[in-house]
């Protein structure tokens, strides 16, 4: 399954992608230095992958796609996702700021405010501030949002003295002196708001992430490396589907145009496991998340955030889910031969040579999650169990909460997990049946299933199984 997550305004979410662990279950370096006997331990307790570079459009500021993004150019991965220039500083592509919500005020007080100046009048608030037709507005904007929110609805202090002045209010009569100083003291303060890019995951079926973990270092290693192909192709893709800005008013019955771009600004963070659960050793889990700039250079030769607000990459994230699987599939049917079933419940396709129980095993998060629905009464096989929280019956959320709670599920946090040593016994959970001796055997099993073909290079052409 590939999905996208809008990263927003914050740079501490770009920092975070630059870690080369980035959360998910890592061994930290050197904690297994007495391991390294064991071939498949030690390929799998090394370093993940360097990050990437990845995106043709990188070519326009200088930067080579497909190659490693090193901790000296942490600075220029910043500044690409800042809509700046590495090489010369150059802005461009303007970030939107708005007021610093500590320059507001409640709205409340100043409506009430308002209302009674002009009943004392005996007329409407509009036509209290007639001569001033800004006001007008600006004022039915206000009473509109504290209808809609409340308390809540806040007001910038620009506005309020405007307001203020046109009704002839006195502002100490309606605010704390306190609160005003404060809102004073932040009046031109601004943030940052709007989004700097996305982040594209992609994953593999649970099958293909077992047969990396059960197969020996050179196996694994090759199966990795048609996993970062894929990667790279699905990538091309995505700039093709979504890559582009937009050119003219998109509002008010118009319709901006549509500007193909050189491609995608981004990089590559690679996994190799999933987030621990409860500090045990992690799940073999290969995926990978792909950061892209809100940024984009236009044919036409100019800069802008990649248009429809990102829309298409959130609507091409299927596609491109599908793409990349269908990519691995194929190498690996043409290299190793393997062979491929459709799992009835999910729809994936599955390597046949891998049953449920196997795949099960190492798939700790998926089972803890399948507890809670039971305990919520809902069958994690029915189809009600994959619909949306948010379109469940209210109250649904406050259970689920309260029951991943009671079950020990948290939200996962950065912290050094439990050292591996295989990844067919460590990733069990206590008390789960170890896998039998024939698992040992499981890789070797996939690769004789299915005809023989003869082996070939990634990308040398053939049809797709499945």
């Amino acid at each position: 399954m590939a999905w996208v997550s809008v990263i927003g305004p914050s740079m501490e979410q770009m920092e975070y992608r630059l870690q080369e662990g980035a959360g998910c279950g890592l061994a930290q370096p050197g904690e297994h230095a007495h391991e390294v006997a064991d071939q498949q331990i030690a390929y799998r307790l090394a370093d993940e992958r360097t990050l990437m570079w990845i995106g043709e459009g990188l070519r326009e500021v200088g930067i080579t796609p497909q190659t490693p993004l090193t901790t000296d150019q942490h600075e220029a991965a910043k500044a690409l996702m800042s809509g700046v220039d590495p090489r010369t500083g150059e802005v461009l592509v303007e970030a939107k700021h708005l007021a610093d919500p500590r320059a507001k005020l409640a709205g409340e007080p100043l409506v009430a405010a308002l209302e009674a100046a002009a009943a004392e009048r005996g007329v409407t608030v509009g036509r209290m501030l007639a001569a001033r037709p800004a006001m007008v507005k600006r004022a039915a904007q206000l009473a509109r949002g504290v209808d809609r929110e409340g308390q809540a609805h806040l007001i910038r202090i620009h506005d309020v003295e405007k307001l203020a002045r046109a009704a002839g209010l006195d502002l100490a009569q309606v605010y704390e002196a306190s609160e005003l100083a404060y809102a004073h003291k932040w009046r031109d303060a601004t943030v940052r708001v709007g989004n700097r890019g996305y982040d594209l995951t992609l994953d593999v079926t649970k099958s293909v992430s077992v047969l990396y973990g059960l197969a020996d270092a050179e196996f694994a290693a090759a199966i990795e490396g048609v996993f970062a192909d894929a990667v790279v192709e699905t990538v091309a893709a995505v700039e093709g589907w979504a890559a582009y800005g937009q050119r003219g008013h998109q509002r008010d019955g118009q319709r901006a145009e549509r500007m193909d771009s050189t491609g995608l600004l981004g990089w590559v963070m690679w996994h190799r496991t999933a987030r621990p659960v409860d500090g045990q050793a992690p799940d073999p889990h290969l995926h990978a998340h792909v950061a892209i700039a809100n940024m984009a250079r236009g044919l036409d030769g100019k800069w802008s955030a990649v248009g429809a607000g990102g829309r298409d990459i959130h609507r091409h994230a299927q596609a491109a889910g599908a793409l990349l699987k269908a990519r691995i599939r194929r190498v690996l049917t043409q290299s190793y031969g393997i062979a491929w079933k459709r799992e009835e419940t999910t729809g994936a396709w599955e390597i046949a040579a891998i049953p449920e129980r196997t795949r099960v095993l190492f798939s700790k998060r998926n089972r803890q999650m399948k507890a809670v629905l039971e305990r919520l009464g809902i069958d994690p096989a029915s189809s009600k169990a994959r619909q949306p929280l948010r379109a469940a019956r209210p109250g649904a959320r406050k259970r689920l909460t309260v029951t991943c709670a009671q079950s020990g599920i948290a939200r996962p946090t950065r912290q050094p997990v439990a050292p591996m040593t295989t990844m067919a016994a460590k990733a069990l959970s206590p008390g789960t049946a170890r896998p039998s001796p024939r698992h040992a055997g499981t890789a070797a099993r996939c690769c004789r299933d299915g005809p023989a073909r003869p082996r070939s290079r990634p990308g040398s052409g053939g049809r797709s199984t499945g």
